[in-house]
């Protein structure tokens, strides 16, 4: 790869993530993929023979007194057209924005300032696990208490932060979570109890808990219009989905691997345009849309022609919903949503700069500005 400078001069914008200004060269590994999941083989050596590592970066590679900036991984090998902290980085690993490479201007031998820029380094939401539970710690470095949605999967996390787990109270209502915290929202069979927790279809609350021995008496008087019945492919005593579900009964996860699935056909880049289109029924969708409706079809099978519209609301969001939401140029955009997390969510998406797209953050603010509508093909 040859490595290209552009100078652009483009509106400042800040990343809050630490970015400095070194000096050095750029060194290239022949031997490794020239570029291997959005990894290239090229790193940075410092004038002190260090590489860099873990961090954005502004480099002026022709001395210019213009820098443009690169992510680095842990191991110093730079990104490259791939979106890495939620930015995009084009082929030659610069942080582009709207298809222009962002500058900041550097010292040179004329202008040196006496120190360089640095920011404060971002914070991100983790899990973190010890002897007593599992915890989630928020983007401000807080641990969440209370309910929560994380992945598309809701937790209720204790006074001390801990995921509840098992049969449990909070709020004074009768719950059923996994062994990991996520809620249970299906009546389901504990083999190992020897009873059947009844879970109501909407509030996702316990009913009922029902042996074994009485089970088949009881569910012949159950309102099936606010419980629904176990059947193969419901969950076992821990939660877990036994069989992949199918249509509106598709978990967040299970419609999230059945997304992925798709991205050996689709990959990041595959050129995707107005002059691509998916026929979904009884409508076509071009461009966007297209592959919107595609990616529906392929999840949700026949249950993607009963889609539903609703308006925006952030904890009613699942994978595999169809966003139509206004762009930059003031036109509309069709894209379907990943992952779901604290403030922001995931998206993949078609005829993004001509191509297919896997992984642009869209927070909720920012999701809450463009919305136009939704499309899920979840039975709401």
């Amino acid at each position: 790869m040859k490595k290209v400078w552009i100078a652009v001069v483009a509106a400042s914008m800040t990343l809050s993530v630490t970015m400095q200004a070194f000096a050095g060269s750029w060194q290239q590994d022949p031997t490794r993929p020239a570029n291997d999941n959005g990894v290239s083989n090229w790193r940075y050596q410092n004038d002190d023979g260090s590489f860099t590592t873990g961090c954005w970066a502004w480099i002026d590679g022709n001395l210019d007194g213009v820098a443009e900036s690169y992510r680095f991984d842990d191991a110093g090998w730079m990104y490259a057209s791939t979106n890495i902290d939620g930015y995009d980085v084009n082929g030659d690993g610069a942080w582009v924005s709207n298809g222009q490479v962002m500058t900041q201007g550097v010292w040179t031998p004329v202008n040196q300032p006496e120190t360089p820029a640095v920011y404060s380094n971002q914070q991100t939401s983790e899990w973190l696990q010890d002897s007593r539970g599992r915890q989630y710690k928020n983007a401000k470095g807080e641990l969440v208490t209370g309910w929560k949605k994380i992945d598309g999967n809701q937790y209720y996390f204790d006074g001390n932060g801990y995921a509840l787990t098992g049969f449990q109270q909070a709020e004074g209502q009768d719950y059923y979570f996994t062994q990991t915290g996520e809620l249970v929202k299906k009546t389901f069979h504990s083999v190992e109890e020897g009873v059947y927790y009844v879970i109501d279809k909407k509030e996702h609350y316990v009913v009922d808990v029902v042996s074994e021995l009485d089970w088949k008496e009881y569910k012949k008087d159950l309102d099936t219009d606010s419980v629904e019945l176990p059947d193969k492919s419901d969950q076992n005593q821990d939660g877990d989905a036994q069989e992949e579900s199918e249509g509106s009964n598709l978990t967040d996860k299970e419609a999230y691997k059945k997304i992925i699935k798709l991205k050996s056909r689709y990959p990041e880049g595959k050129k995707w345009t107005n002059d691509n289109s998916h026929r979904s029924g009884y409508r076509i969708g071009y461009g966007c849309a297209g592959f919107a409706f595609l990616v529906q079809d392929e999840v949700f099978g026949e249950q993607a022609k009963k889609y539903q519209y609703d308006t925006f609301e952030w904890d009613s969001l699942r994978v595999g919903d169809h966003l139509r939401i206004y762009n930059s140029i003031g036109g509309e955009h069709s894209v379907i949503v990943l992952t779901i997390e604290d403030d922001f969510i995931t998206i993949c998406e078609g005829n993004y700069n001509s191509s297919i797209h896997w992984g642009r953050k869209m927070t909720m603010d920012e999701l809450e500005d463009v919305f136009i509508y939704r499309e899920t093909c979840y039975d709401e």
